[in-house]
């Protein structure tokens, strides 16, 4: 998952919750990097969308709760605090899906300020992979879109 879980297991007819259960998400992991996410994939499941959007614009990773009765049980013992995010979302999708969400979401422009086209088919070469990366990361140094910590 993007922000996180915490995993419970029934032993013995009760739930068992300890520290060895919190799974990091993939914000977790990217922190201090970059994360690519399928745009499509992220706005067809209910409420991650927000999730993402008030994660980027606190610069905080909130680990989330399961949400079934079982795992209250201890939770507010185990809830991990929010986390420092540093980490640059590319959001990956075509023209259509990017000029919906500049219409619809407010949000969507101070949160994801540049787009980039790329060809529909290229070659998958590592020459043609050191290129683009390249390109990008210039692009990113010359703009200054990483933070500095």
């Amino acid at each position: 998952g993007l922000l996180g879980k915490i995993e419970h297991q029934q032993q013995s007819g009760s739930w068992v919750m300890d520290h060895t259960h919190i799974r990091p998400g993939a914000l977790h992991l990217a922190n201090g990097g970059f994360l690519l996410i399928e745009a499509r994939e992220i706005l067809t499941q209910p409420g991650i969308w927000s999730l993402l959007k008030r994660t980027l614009f606190t610069h905080r990773v909130h680990m989330e709760s399961p949400n079934d009765e079982n795992s209250l049980v201890g939770m507010q013992n185990l809830m991990p605090q929010d986390m420092p995010l540093s980490v640059q979302v590319i959001l990956i999708g075509d023209l259509d899906l990017y000029n919906r969400l500049v219409g619809q979401d407010e949000d969507f422009l101070p949160l994801f300020k540049l787009q980039v086209r790329f060809a529909d088919k290229m070659l998958r070469t590592h020459e043609a992979e050191k290129c683009y990366a390249g390109v990008l990361a210039n692009y990113v140094l010359q703009q200054k879109l990483l933070q500095q910590q």
